[in-house]
C-alpha cells in the first residue's frame, strides 16, 4: 500500500514538474543569450589553465566514492548489498540526476534496489534519512565555515558567535544521540506504530553510535567539492576570490538541491554569487558550466568503469 501511495504521488509530481521545468529552462536559456559577451567568453577560455581542469576531475571521481561510502555505511546496517552494487546504483542515479536536472533521481535508484532488501516503508526511510543527515552534516559544514569567515573577514562578535555556534553543533549532536527520548511522546501518541517507530530511532542511533565517521565523511565529500571550485578558479586565474568561493561553497551546494524543479538552478546561482564578489559575469558563466562539464564527464567515465568491472566480475 506504501508502495502504491509513493508511486501515485510521483506520477502526479512528475504531471506538474516538466511544465515547470521546461519553462524555467527556457528563461534560463533565454537570460544566457542576453548576458553572455561572446567575444570575451572566448577570451577567458583560452587562458584556461588545462592542468587545474584534470585535477577537478579526479576530485570529482573522489565524490562519487564518497558519496556512496557514506550512504552504504548507513544502509549496510539494514541490508546485505555489497558495496560495489550499491556502487553501481550509485552511479547510476547520479547519472540520472544529471540527465534530469533533478537531486532526486538518485534517491529513487536507492529507494527500489533497498527495497529488495527490506519493507517498502524502511527503504523510503533510509533514503530519506540518508537524505535529512547529509543536510543536517551541511549545516554543521556551513556553521564551522562561517566562523573561518568571520575570525578572517568579517570580525563581527567573533567570541559571541563562535560559543553560540558550539552551543548549536553540541546540542545537535546530544539530540541525535537521544533521540528515542526526545521521539518517545509519538509512540505514546500512537501517532505511529511501535515498528516504524523502532526502525527510525535505530537510525537515529546508529548514526549517534558512529557520529565521528559520519562527520569525517561528510566533511571529506564537502571540502572535496570546495577544492573543486578551488581547481576551477585556479584555472581561470581567479586567485584573489579562493577563500570567498571556499566560503559560500555550502551555501551554492545547499540551494542547489533545487534542481529538482528548477533545471540551471545551480548555474545560475553560481552566476549571481560570483557577480556579488565582483567577477565578471563571463567568468562566473564559465564557472558554472565548466563545473557542469566536469560532472558529466566524471559520470561518463564512472559508467563506464562500472560497465567494464561489471563484465570482468561475471
Amino acid at each position: 500500500m506504501f508502495d502504491n501511495i509513493l508511486r501515485y504521488h510521483q506520477i502526479l509530481f512528475n504531471k506538474y514538474k516538466k511544465y515547470i521545468k521546461i519553462s524555467f529552462f527556457l528563461i534560463f536559456i533565454l537570460f544566457l543569450i542576453k548576458i553572455i559577451d561572446f567575444n570575451q567568453l572566448l577570451k577567458i577560455i583560452k587562458e584556461v589553465k588545462i592542468g587545474y581542469i584534470f585535477l577537478a576531475l579526479l576530485l570529482f571521481f573522489n565524490s562519487i566514492f564518497l558519496v556512496c561510502l557514506r550512504s552504504f555505511i548507513l544502509i549496510k546496517k539494514f541490508t546485505n548489498l555489497k558495496f560495489f552494487d550499491f556502487l553501481n546504483i550509485n552511479v547510476y542515479g547520479l547519472t540520472a540526476n544529471s540527465i534530469t536536472f533533478t537531486s532526486f533521481a538518485a534517491d529513487i535508484f536507492k529507494y527500489y534496489i533497498i527495497k529488495k532488501e527490506i519493507s517498502a516503508y524502511n527503504s523510503f526511510t533510509l533514503v530519506l534519512f540518508d537524505r535529512l543527515i547529509t543536510f543536517y552534516f551541511k549545516i554543521i559544514y556551513f556553521i564551522f565555515l562561517f566562523n573561518i569567515a568571520n575570525i578572517f573577514l568579517l570580525n563581527f562578535y567573533i567570541e559571541h558567535i563562535l560559543v553560540l555556534s558550539l552551543i548549536i553543533v553540541f546540542l545537535s549532536i546530544y539530540i541525535l544521540h537521544n533521540f528515542e527520548k526526545v521521539f518517545k511522546f509519538i509512540l505514546n501518541n500512537k501517532i505511529i506504530e511501535k515498528k516504524k517507530y523502532l526502525f527510525i530511532c535505530s537510525n537515529f542511533n546508529y548514526v549517534a553510535e558512529k557520529i565521528f565517521l559520519f562527520l569525517a565523511i561528510n566533511f571529506l565529500i564537502l571540502i572535496n567539492i570546495t577544492f573543486v571550485y578551488v581547481c576551477i578558479f585556479k584555472s581561470l586565474k581567479l586567485d584573489d576570490f579562493l577563500l570567498p568561493i571556499i566560503l559560500i561553497n555550502p551555501i551554492l551546494e545547499t540551494l542547489s538541491q533545487l534542481s529538482i524543479i528548477l533545471p540551471g538552478i545551480r548555474e545560475m546561482i553560481t552566476i549571481f554569487a560570483l557577480k556579488l564578489m565582483n567577477i565578471e559575469v563571463q567568468t562566473g558563466i564559465l564557472t558554472a558550466f565548466v563545473y557542469s562539464f566536469l560532472t558529466y564527464v566524471s559520470l561518463f567515465i564512472a559508467n563506464l568503469f562500472v560497465i567494464l568491472f561489471s563484465k570482468n566480475k561475471k
